[in-house]
């Protein structure tokens, strides 16, 4: 059984992320509200603090998964968006793999495409058990590789 979770390093740097973009919205709030600062940088840093911090926070938490591969089935759960999907090897109609130079090394990420038209993308950086996965699929599934 594969079980490929979001990694600590994402988790940890999403949520040093976050805390820094909140810290600046409740900075400019206090100034905004209590100090009666009528600058208008500050009303602009507090809009734009606060809509960039909630926005990531609902993307990531609405983006968190946990794929499970096991006996050619792939199970897909959102704790968050509390729902779970079940696709039998069946339903796989293709699996690709894109890998990218970058500067600091390189970004690899493997997209499922089931037949109800859902993609599910993992990646190397962001993801465990990437390398199980992907060795996983081209044992089972290589004729259905794209790319």
């Amino acid at each position: 059984m594969i079980v490929a979770r979001p990694t600590f390093n994402a988790v940890f740097s999403m949520s040093a992320f976050l805390i820094l973009v909140f810290a600046g919205f409740s900075y400019t709030s206090f100034q905004y509200f209590f100090e009666g600062s009528d600058s208008l940088y500050i009303y602009f840093a507090m809009i734009f603090s606060g809509g960039l911090g909630f926005g990531l926070l609902i993307k990531f938490l609405w983006n968190w998964k946990s794929i499970t591969i096991a006996k050619e089935k792939f199970q897909i759960k959102y704790p968050f968006r509390f729902s779970s999907r079940l696709y039998s090897g069946k339903q796989l109609v293709q699996w690709t793999e894109t890998t990218i130079k970058t500067f600091g090394g390189q970004y690899s990420e493997l997209a499922l495409l089931f037949d109800d038209k859902k993609k599910i993308t993992m990646s190397k950086q962001e993801h465990t058990d990437y390398d199980k996965s992907k060795n996983y699929l081209l044992k089972k599934f290589k004729s259905k590789k794209k790319g």
